[in-house]
């Protein structure tokens, strides 16, 4: 994480001192791909798993600085990054989705839904593409890998809840055993939610 840090930095310093447009994810990505001589489907998969990891990791750096302007340290400070990172790619989703909902000129109820929907799906993909590359990286196939990527996927899953309510519990600014409670009962609350949303139909 560090490595990919610093050299985000490097880049956009370089970038800056060229004036020139700051490079992509997707445009480091390919760079790399490239260094490793990959291409095709190999070079494809690469690309894949290194835009979420240095997306991931610009989030983490703009967090953390966040969470050193609040004077958080250890596990305080980790559980508001987490919360806080969950909350920056929430926000790209939605505006992801939004601009797709524009450009149909959707309105009203049908935009929000929609919207939601929209989301729901490029977090499921973004979860599938991070099990994915974990299972790869573990050289697991068959049986093994889709267990695998289905634990991994409900894993991320309560990250994501747990971040969605740490992040409100901030905005309420709760603090201690107040916020742990809010935190704990918000969580609940989003999984029972879940599962009595209705499937669906094929």
């Amino acid at each position: 994480m560090k490595k990919l840090m610093c050299a985000i930095f490097l880049l956009a310093a370089a970038a800056s001192q060229a004036q020139t447009p700051m490079p992509t994810a997707k445009d480091l990505c390919t760079a790399k791909a490239q260094e490793k001589k990959l291409s095709g489907e190999a070079a494809e998969k690469y690309i894949a798993a290194c835009i979420p990891t240095l997306q991931t990791a610009g989030h983490v750096k703009s967090c953390q600085a966040k969470a050193d302007g609040k004077a958080l340290k250890d596990q305080e400070k980790k559980r508001y990054v987490n919360a806080c990172v969950q909350t920056l790619k929430t926000a790209e989703k939605t505006s992801q989705c939004e601009a797709k909902a524009d450009e149909k000129k959707l309105t009203g109820d049908e935009k929000t839904q929609t919207v939601q929907a929209c989301v729901k799906v490029l977090r499921e993909a973004d979860r599938a593409q991070v099990c994915e590359s974990r299972a790869t990286v573990k050289a697991l196939t068959g049986e093994d890998k889709t267990k695998f990527i289905q634990q991994c996927a409900a894993t991320l899953k309560g990250a994501e809840r747990a971040g969605q309510c740490e992040a409100a519990a901030d905005e309420k600014n709760l603090n201690g055993d107040e916020k742990r409670s809010y935190v704990q009962a918000c969580v609940k609350t989003l999984k029972a939610a879940e599962q009595a949303k209705p499937k669906p139909k094929s």
